[in-house]
């Protein structure tokens, strides 16, 4: 592997922001934006709701011990409950996209590649492809929610909820990080296990990749943009550090 660093996650997904102007993969990103905006006005009323009646209940539910950290308490709750309803926009948006963003993966490569895309695929086939990316989804809910269940509990332990608060941040970052990358590398048939190895070889790329992908996803505008850009950063990322070379594209 070559470098590991958190600015080297962060400027995969600039790169893919970068080249999203790119006229040869303007086609493929079209699709990811579109859907990205009707899943954000599907969940975005109900998001609000289910954000101000889950900080109220918490809110009620504290102890009158603790109402001296209410305003901190009230930034804590609100902070994770804006994670969790991100991370739930994402992996619904990343389901319904699945064979959109495989297939701007595998245009990416086969431009660096200086190669013809090596898929004959209609659109009725990638949709036919749905079912099996909500398989691999799944399993990325479960690995999630295992690490949540450990986490919570110190979310209610003074002072340790600060750690709680970075642990829930830093797994939510390195599963969306996650999620990218086995777009490019789904196309060459790596399986989950495969992909956790690849990003724990790369434990600080990952994490500043994804912590990227999810500080973005709460600016305007940008938010709409980030998953063809991280698609493209991730098919980056993976080409170069699997195949030890640079690439300037």
């Amino acid at each position: 592997m070559k470098n590991d660093s958190l600015w080297q996650g962060v400027h995969y997904l600039f790169r893919g922001l970068n080249l999203l102007q790119h006229r040869q993969l303007r086609a493929y990103i079209g699709w990811p934006i579109t859907l990205n905006f009707l899943v954000y006005l599907v969940l975005l009323v109900p998001g609000i709701y289910f954000f101000q009646v889950t900080v109220h209940a918490l809110m009620q539910w504290l102890p009158t011990w603790l109402h001296w950290l209410a305003v901190l308490l009230w930034l804590l709750f609100s902070g994770l409950i804006l994670l969790v309803f991100i991370y739930t926009f994402t992996w619904l948006a990343n389901l319904i996209a699945v064979p959109f963003n495989s297939a701007l993966a595998n245009r990416v490569e086969a431009l660096i590649n200086q190669q013809p895309i090596k898929t004959t695929e209609t659109l009725g086939s990638q949709l036919r492809a749905i079912p099996a990316g909500f398989i691999k989804q799944l399993q990325f809910i479960i690995y999630y929610l295992i690490r949540v269940i450990v986490i919570v509990p110190l979310l209610f332990i003074p002072v340790v909820h600060i750690i709680g608060v970075m642990l829930w941040f830093w797994l939510t970052a390195w599963l969306l990080a996650l999620q990218y990358l086995d777009c490019p590398m789904d196309n060459h048939g790596y399986r989950f296990k495969e992909l956790q190895h690849f990003a724990s070889q790369q434990r600080y790329t990952t994490i500043g990749f994804g912590s990227s992908v999810l500080i973005l996803m709460f600016i305007p505008i940008l938010n709409l943009l980030v998953m063809p850009a991280a698609v493209i950063g991730a098919t980056l990322w993976w080409l170069e550090q699997s195949n030890f070379r640079s690439i300037h594209f």
